[in-house]
């Protein structure tokens, strides 16, 4: 599944969801270690990606559906393609074709280039900030996926930090920022902007929401959280 521009070279940047075929009549180790690999690469080359969605299919027509995202992954027992199990692939297939792009797993704070699908700009607190450059990224797959950016807002310069959080064992770092952010220290230790838990339609953004009612959950899931803080050095 691509989405890219007219006449825009296609690449990782723009791949939202993939499919894999085996002729084989189960889905093969090959296969799972494929859609591992690949969501990796969309994981560390898209930096507004929450999970990722993949489809397998197999010789003996039948399919699977995988989601990804920093706290594991969730897989689908193989449904076979006849008529009376047709409709859950064609659901499927309609949401990821019309589904919004939080819908397939892309965070709506995070703004990208329609031509280059690169990171433009992020939304905290009501404020949108230029992305400068990428200085720090954590390429995983599963864990905090720590990012950090130079960013620009009203023709000052910030950093941003996004990270996923295991929520029950680590306190915000955002309640340690504002207790030192007092005028007496500014400039001298990073100062808080603003920063908390990643907001998305007034819920709170986490692994918990794609886990409800798995093993593990909500003791494990994991909480994407962004910290502003400047003065910006060399």
């Amino acid at each position: 599944m691509l989405n890219s521009a007219p006449g825009a070279a296609s690449d990782w940047n723009f791949i939202h969801a993939f499919g894999e075929v085996t002729a084989q009549e189960r889905t093969t180790t090959r296969i799972t270690n494929t859609i591992n690999a690949k969501s990796y690469i969309l994981f560390t080359t898209q930096h507004n990606r929450q999970f990722l969605l993949a489809l397998s299919f197999t010789g003996r027509r039948t399919f699977r559906l995988t989601v990804t995202d920093h706290e594991g992954q969730i897989r689908m027992t193989e449904l076979s393609l006849s008529r009376k199990r047709h409709n859950i692939f064609f659901t499927i297939i309609v949401f990821l074709m019309f589904g919004c792009d939080l819908d397939i797993g892309l965070d709506p704070n995070v703004k990208v280039d329609s031509t280059t699908s690169r990171v433009s700009a992020i939304v905290m607190d009501n404020r949108q900030f230029k992305v400068i450059q990428m200085i720090h990224s954590v390429e995983t797959l599963i864990g905090r996926a720590t990012k950090v950016w130079i960013v620009s807002f009203k023709g000052k310069l910030f950093t941003i930090k996004d990270s996923w959080i295991q929520d029950k064992y680590v306190q915000s770092e955002v309640f340690f920022l504002a207790q030192m952010s007092i005028p007496e220290l500014k400039g001298r230790i990073p100062y808080l902007v603003c920063g908390g838990d990643v907001m998305i339609d007034g819920a709170k953004d986490c692994t918990g929401r794609y886990h409800v009612d798995l093993e593990g959950y909500p003791y494990s899931q994991r909480v994407y959280r962004r910290v502003i803080t400047s003065s910006i050095g060399e």
